[in-house]
């Protein structure tokens, strides 16, 4: 059961910050102006395909 909430918890939330990133990133009127949203972007990707591939372990 903690599997399935945690592999549930890590895509869930890889997902949030992917999508919040890439709504942050249009929002930017000049692409030169404030901080780089590759960190997130990375991390975002991560945890999702983190999350995907230990629910690719749970389900066999």
């Amino acid at each position: 059961m903690a599997d399935v909430l945690l592999a549930t918890i890590l895509t869930a939330l890889g997902l949030i910050v992917l999508i919040t990133t890439i709504l942050a990133g249009a929002n930017k009127p000049i692409p030169d102006q404030g901080p780089s949203l590759r960190a997130p972007l990375i991390a975002g990707g991560a945890m999702t395909l983190a999350g995907i591939l230990y629910w690719s372990l749970i389900l066999g």
